[in-house]
């Protein structure tokens, strides 16, 4: 096996794991990237199922996990392009199949419409596209004002998960990595969140996306239904009885969605 785990100038964390056949014609790698108050290793139950037949790199976004301590003032959605970007040029990456959750969606969006010769596809799960139709997050401003981590990881975790939910020890990891983003770095995403609008752009992406969605209390559901509108190759799958955080809760439909995907797509471009 093949292992990188390092660090961009700019701070950034990131890790490619290979357990491939070094004799055989490798597929395309797959880049991974959460959203707000996870980090990378949410992931790894997506990484048990596919390291047999694809590499896989995952980034910590600005702020988070092994990225704490990278500039947030620097946080745009062009910055972290820019940082997606910078470890595929480390790797000596060319190209790479992109799931992303929450944010971590969006930012797929934006790299297949601004660098579209470095994403084969595009897998959004939870995704939004337009700030304005971001629901339940600017209440959460007085509470990180406040300092108040632990209340603000109850309060987006219940947003991830239906109280039937039961996966204890995972609750447990998630609630400790999302008390440790800095308060500041959360409403800065958020505040780059409301703002964005990437509709101007969504015309310029050509590859297949896969729109995985739940019923997030944070993504107006004009964005997933509105995404089709604007990008000519895309597929909806909705997962009902969920809530924002499908990546966790039903990790197994998502991926095997996900990886059928990407293997349809690229047989379809093997052959021309």
């Amino acid at each position: 096996m093949l292992y990188t785990c390092a660090h961009t100038p700019e701070g950034i964390g990131y890790e490619m794991l290979n357990a491939l056949s070094p004799w055989r014609k490798a597929p395309l790698p797959v880049l991974f990237q959460h959203g707000l108050g996870a980090n990378r290793s949410a992931w790894a139950p997506w990484w048990g199922r596919i390291l047999g037949s694809r590499s896989v790199v995952g980034i910590d976004l600005r702020g988070h996990g092994s990225s704490g301590d990278a500039d947030i003032e620097a946080f745009t959605v062009e910055r972290i392009g820019a940082d997606i970007i910078d470890v595929l040029d480390r790797l000596d990456i060319e190209r790479v199949h992109y799931v992303g959750e929450s944010f971590g969606g969006t930012m797929g969006l934006y790299l297949a419409a601004m660098h579209p010769d470095r994403i084969a596809t595009v897998t959004a799960c939870s995704t939004p596209y337009k700030g304005a139709w971001i629901n339940n997050a600017s209440h959460w401003k007085p509470i990180l004002d406040s300092g108040n981590m632990e209340e603000w990881s109850r309060q987006i975790t219940a947003g991830r998960f239906l109280d039937t939910y039961s996966d204890t020890e995972f609750l447990a990891w998630l609630h400790a990595a999302q008390v440790t983003v800095r308060p500041q770095t959360v409403w800065r995403i958020v505040e780059v969140l409301l703002q964005a609008d990437l509709e101007p752009v969504l015309g310029r992406i050509k590859c297949p996306v896969l729109n995985i969605m739940g019923n997030s209390p944070f993504v107006d559901p004009r964005n997933p239904q509105n995404l089709s509108s604007h990008v000519p190759q895309v597929e909806n799958i909705k997962i009902p009885g969920t809530r924002h955080g499908i990546i966790m809760s039903h990790w197994k439909e998502c991926s095997s969605a996900s990886f059928d995907f990407m293997d349809r797509w690229e047989n379809t471009m093997a052959a021309g």
